[in-house]
């Protein structure tokens, strides 16, 4: 170890343990589990004259430079949740993954709108920091899921600016609050989020597809993020269901042409979905089946009660019409095996939600 280390190594092993601190070339890399641990680092590189810095979750002057300092804090172990039910708020270290604070809110019956962030990234700190443009503080998030900040100064300080409930805090008040601290190299240690009611309704998605080989690329993502709120999902080929056509004609009468057509070009695939969320995630999962299936022409939203009933109604003659149709073969597939769903002459496919099954039609014999 390189001689100017060795008299503030041993008392860094002591602090964060011997695992938490290790030589990276010519610095120290420490590892902290709290804002208490990441002030006593900056304390510690003080009192010794060295200077020190984190690898991310920073903010304020030189964040965006490269820097060489003695000792490199890393947060990789600062990736707690921690969900405070009286006061409505999710208490988040910066290296938190959005995904898991989502499903963290939705077993206890919340919601978290951490996928609507404008900067989509992996964890809650990158975000957060996403936010800092050169220092200055700029919230912009069309939902404003943000209570307020811990952050440690190089001082050695810990500050806590906005709230640590969801009280009435919008983004430009902590906009203007967080200015007050631009001047300052501060690292993120702490972020509290803002914990909403998870009020859920029914709807019933409905969109085009190009053709059936998009579907077992689409259904994954929908099972992969959504499958406690899907109810059911079922795609078939528009051509075989006129009174399908004509409820979209209603519905949504500015579809591409092609989607109503039953001659000529291949037929257009209907996908339908019935799913139970807060109102505000439709729009994410629209973006999602959009992604995951290339593109459709556009999508129906039924959420008022006679569409849902209208739409229900008709997935349940439907489901009864692909079992009774003795031109139509079947098989299922194990939801895990959705690669091996053959798509050239299948008709229809739904899901089987507690069976964890694809029910599968073709016309003719299976292939």
């Amino acid at each position: 170890m390189d001689d100017k280390f060795a008299h503030i190594a041993p008392k860094l092993t002591a602090l964060l343990g011997r695992q938490n601190v290790t030589l990276d070339k010519e610095r120290i890399v420490a590892r902290p589990a709290s804002s208490e641990e990441i002030a006593a680092v900056f304390n510690l590189a003080r009192q010794s004259g060295m200077t020190a810095c984190a690898a991310k979750y920073a903010v304020g002057p030189g964040t965006g430079a490269a820097r060489q300092e003695d000792i490199l804090i890393s947060l990789d172990r600062m990736d707690q949740i921690r969900l405070d039910l009286d006061q409505l708020i999710i208490a988040a270290q910066p290296g938190a993954e959005v995904d898991e604070i989502i499903d963290t809110a939705r077993e206890t019956g919340y919601f978290f709108p951490g996928r609507n962030c404008q900067h989509k990234q992996a964890t809650v700190g990158d975000n957060v920091a996403a936010c800092f443009t050169e220092g200055e503080p700029d919230f912009k998030c069309l939902t404003a899921c943000l209570c307020g900040l811990e952050l440690v100064l190089a001082s050695g300080n810990i500050i806590t600016v906005g709230e640590r409930s969801a009280r009435d805090l919008d983004n430009y008040q902590l906009t203007y609050i967080l200015g007050g601290y631009r001047y300052e190299y501060a690292v993120i240690s702490g972020i509290y989020l803002k914990l909403l009611p998870g009020r859920r309704e029914q709807y019933w998605l409905v969109m085009k597809y190009r053709d059936m080989d998009m579907v077992p690329g689409v259904w994954p993502l929908l099972w992969q993020q959504y499958r406690r709120e899907l109810d059911a999902v079922v795609a078939v080929k528009l051509d075989n269901y006129p009174e399908l056509a004509d409820i979209m004609r209603r519905w949504a009468p500015d579809l591409a042409p092609e989607f109503y057509e039953t001659g000529g070009p291949p037929p257009a695939t209907c996908m339908l979905v019935s799913i139970n969320c807060p109102p505000g995630e439709l729009e994410l999962v629209m973006e999602m089946l959009a992604g995951g299936g290339g593109s459709f022409a556009d999508a129906v939203i039924a959420g008022d009660t006679y569409q849902r009933q209208l739409m229900t109604s008709f997935y349940d003659t439907l489901l009864e019409s692909l079992e009774a149709d003795p031109e139509l073969s079947r098989s299922s597939v194990e939801e895990q095996n959705h690669q091996q769903i053959e798509t050239g002459r299948l008709a229809a496919a739904y899901w089987l939600k507690d069976a964890g099954k694809v029910r599968l039609f073709y016309r003719g014999e299976r292939p």
